[in-house]
């Protein structure tokens, strides 16, 4: 069983709390499970977290901190990897303008990401709460607020995938 196939399966066989919820501890023992294991595959998997973990800041030692002026300061660590365009990697000490240039844009658009998402977790969460409270002052029973409650009888779920 693949990944997605073992977590599908987990999902539909999990004992769930009474709030319908099901402990994340309990998932993960499932699908350990059921999911295929391809050692080598894993190996590789390992490999790459380990040269990944690399880059970002705080894994490797720090030898002081870079204090640029107008800028926060922040700790130097000259063996962390820094990527260029291209999936080529070098240790910050040693690293070329294209390797600055190229984390910058990858910054950039990881705080554009994080930024919209946000702004949608804040928007879905303030209506959710709102429908919640409105719809409990009615009498309805709180076991039947859930999300997709909302999105459907708000008319906010659209061209819905085929299962």
């Amino acid at each position: 069983m693949n990944g997605e196939q073992a977590y599908r399966f987990a999902l539909a066989n999990a004992p769930r709390n009474t709030d319908g919820s099901v402990p994340e501890e309990t998932l993960v023992e499932i699908v350990a499970r059921a999911i295929d294991f391809d050692p080598e595959k894993e190996r590789l998997g390992l490999a790459q977290r380990v040269v990944s973990r690399r880059k970002r800041p705080g894994q490797t030692e720090s030898v002081g901190k870079v204090c640029i002026p107008g800028l926060e300061a922040y700790e130097f660590e000259p063996d962390r990897l820094i990527a260029d365009e291209n999936g080529n990697v070098v240790e910050h000490a040693r690293a070329l303008d294209a390797h600055k240039q190229a984390e910058a844009r990858r910054a950039e658009l990881a705080a554009e990401r994080t930024t919209d998402r946000l702004r949608r977790e804040r928007g879905e969460a303030d209506l959710f709460t709102a429908w919640t409270q409105a719809e409990t002052t009615k009498g309805r029973d709180p076991r039947t607020l859930t999300f997709e409650a909302f999105l459907r009888e708000q008319g906010f779920l659209e061209g819905e995938a085929s299962a």
